[in-house]
């Protein structure tokens, strides 16, 4: 059982027994007096319908649930744009990173790979100078 506070108005929603009904189609009937929501779902594969819910309410109500319903829906394809971009940039991110780490990895095996030679030229004197320093020692 779940408590919703909703402008001061305390709802009390017991889910045993209220379930959340899907709609295929709605039917709206409108008079003076208000409007008739019928909220029907498809019967199988045939063009019959079976009407799960009927609502009603008056003009003055319809005209509010209305103005809610557009800022609702408004409201989720601005924040649905602010994922896509945010899932967009965290892409961007990401390749960006890679692309730092493979430059990065590539500039030190360039770099060894250009060096090698005075490394080797090095070695090879410091042996040299060894197996001098050796041939004096024995």
């Amino acid at each position: 059982m779940a408590d919703h506070k909703h402008d001061e108005i305390k709802m009390n929603l017991n889910s045993e027994y209220i379930s959340i009904l899907y709609t295929d189609i709605v039917f709206m009937h409108v008079n003076n007096g208000g409007i008739t929501f019928d909220i029907c779902q498809k019967v199988g594969s045939s063009n019959q319908v079976q009407v799960v819910s009927r609502i009603g309410m008056s003009r003055e109500h319809a005209n509010k649930f209305v103005k809610k319903l557009a800022e609702i829906l408004a409201l989720t394809q601005e924040n649905n744009k602010i994922l896509h971009g945010m899932r967009r940039s965290m892409r961007w991110s990401r390749i960006m990173s890679i692309l730092y780490w493979v430059f990065i990895i590539g500039s030190a095996v360039g770099a060894l790979y250009l060096i090698q030679p005075y490394l080797d030229s090095i070695s090879g004197a410091y042996n040299g100078a060894n197996s001098i320093l050796d041939s004096f020692g024995n």
